[in-house]
């Protein structure tokens, strides 16, 4: 153990070598300062904003009532029939000739019309809506888009998914979830009265 104690007393660490540890450990223990300052003024503010809060809150008598919170409705309303759906909206809407059994009525933002029909195996939804052209909601891009006497007709393949149009009263649309041949779509929508 001697040796060791006097083989490290005999160790001499250079005089640069010896400013660069010094000037290390300061800066280390000005970090450690400063830290203790940010501490300091965190916990000064925190007390600050605790401590009035409680004054404000001591302030208000108990028996006073708070302000109600406001919330938003349900911008979509279910109807039973299609009367009471109308019934509910500002404008009288067109609607397609009997296509099949209705599954749902709504309305949306109360000024949107939307009416789900099974029909042939599938749900054709019908929309309308004053002045907006395109009611759909389908943001889908489809490889199949033409134009057929004011209409535009989307789809896949040889399938229509999609009808849009505006007469400049309303916008309109009808949706078919499993697609049906063009002139199908065409007679369902030019049934719209």
């Amino acid at each position: 153990m001697n040796s060791y104690k006097q083989a490290f007393q005999n160790i001499q660490v250079p005089s640069d070598m010896m400013e660069r540890i010094r000037s290390k450990t300061e800066a280390s223990s000005k970090k450690k300062g400063n830290l203790k300052v940010w501490i300091g003024t965190v916990a000064a503010g925190l007390l600050l904003v605790f401590g009035v809060w409680g004054w404000n809150t001591q302030d208000v008598p108990p028996d006073v009532p708070s302000p109600p919170i406001v919330q938003g409705g349900n911008p979509v309303q279910s109807y039973e029939t299609v009367q009471e759906a109308i019934q509910s909206l500002s404008f009288s809407p067109p609607l397609p000739e009997e296509i099949g059994n209705i599954q749902s009525v709504r309305v949306i933002h109360a000024s949107l019309l939307e009416v789900v029909y099974q029909w042939e195996g599938q749900e054709v939804c019908y929309r309308v809506a004053p002045g907006t052209p395109d009611v759909s909601g389908d943001y889908t891009t489809y490889s199949i888009q033409t134009q057929v006497d004011g209409y535009t007709l989307s789809g896949d393949g040889s399938m229509i998914l999609l009808v849009t149009w505006a007469d400049g009263t309303y916008g309109y649309s009808l949706s078919f979830s499993l697609g049906v041949a063009e002139q199908q779509a065409l007679n369902i929508a030019d049934s719209v009265q």
